[in-house]
């Protein structure tokens, strides 16, 4: 319906209508041109079928392509059928046969100390035998009858005492004790340890305090960032909430344990498995017949090209359509009010 009113009497009457009124129009584009990438790709398609139309069958050459059913060997089908022999058997292992065993250390190797002394009485007897006794000199030995001081009979007497409580003891009152060697010999950690302390310690022997350079101290105090103070303070209020909180307040729960047991699709699947793994390991190779395959390469009809082709022409006549030919339009927005009528209708329908 059209109105003969002005643009500014139509803005008014627009204004003092209810919005709430009016319905929501949703516009659409009809015939949208083709952007320039859809372009591009139309014309690197039409390059495309005309190579294809162009091009002659007669040079392919002829492959014959051969399927291949690779199946597993005797060899893997017999480890397969190990392994599960080898896991049903631990599936049927009964644990209470077993017996318990107590293992022994034998063959103890010497301490550290032991080996030290070892050398110590090596180098002693090496040089008590190459020792000169030429160069010994005469010595006059004297007698002297040196009388025990009170330190020496106390002691005496203690060692007596606890001779006479020792063959008066009885063995009985003792219990039985095992008894452990242990030999902890050096690991290579310490080994090269070791070493390294005996190589700085040659090098600091050796060094010359004449090459250091003076060095000037500085005492910083470090003090803790914001993100520091904030990580300690949600520490400490955590810390007091933990200690402050009342077990009472939680409330009792039930757990419920349950045995999640396999559906029939999971036994139906493994049942499924089983007889294709014994499928496999039964099949035989002599029951397959050759066969050969043929490439197709399926072109486009006349028809598709055809209609191919009209579209790039289309494509092209609007790509290459001269803008300046075009007159210039002026558009008028019409919004026809509702008449007397329509409002008496619709407040009747109300």
């Amino acid at each position: 319906m059209s109105s003969n009113k002005a643009p500014s009497d139509l803005i008014k009457e627009i204004n003092q209508k209810d919005s709430t009124k009016l319905n929501h129009v949703d516009p659409k584009e009809k015939n949208p041109l083709p952007s320039a990438e859809d372009v591009q790709q139309e014309r690197l398609h039409q390059d495309l079928l005309n190579g294809v139309s162009q091009f002659d069958p007669s040079r392919l050459s002829h492959a014959k392509t051969k399927q291949r059913h690779i199946l597993p060997d005797t060899g893997t089908i017999a480890d397969e059928r190990q392994h599960q022999s080898h896991m049903g058997n631990i599936a049927q292992f009964k644990r209470t046969s077993l017996k318990r065993t107590e293992s022994q250390e034998k063959g103890c190797l010497p301490s550290q100390e032991v080996i030290v002394q070892e050398k110590t009485e090596a180098e002693l007897r090496d040089r008590i035998g190459t020792f000169n006794k030429e160069q010994l000199k005469p010595t006059a030995t004297e007698e002297k009858g040196v009388l025990p001081s009170p330190g020496d009979i106390q002691h005496e007497k203690v060692e007596v005492e606890l001779r006479e409580r020792i063959g008066s003891f009885s063995k009985g009152e003792l219990h039985h004790a095992q008894t452990e060697v242990k030999n902890v010999l050096p690991s290579e950690q310490d080994i090269q340890h070791e070493k390294v302390e005996v190589e700085l310690r040659e090098r600091i022997g050796s060094f010359s305090k004449g090459e250091l350079h003076h060095a000037q101290t500085e005492v910083k105090s470090v003090l803790p960032s914001e993100q520091d103070i904030q990580h300690e303070k949600v520490e400490v209020e955590l810390r007091e909430r933990i200690g402050s909180f009342s077990k009472g307040e939680l409330h009792h729960a039930q757990t419920e344990v349950k045995n999640v047991l396999p559906s029939e699709q999971d036994i139906g699947q493994e049942k499924q498995e089983q007889e294709l793994k014994n499928s496999i390991s039964s099949f035989k190779r002599a029951s397959l017949k050759h066969t050969e395959t043929q490439e197709k390469n399926p072109l486009p009809p006349s028809e598709a090209i055809q209609q191919e082709k009209k579209e790039t022409e289309l494509r092209s006549s609007i790509e290459g359509f001269p803008k300046g030919q075009l007159k210039k339009a002026e558009t008028t927005e019409k919004n026809p009010l509702p008449t007397k009528e329509e409002i008496a209708a619709e407040k009747a329908g109300k």
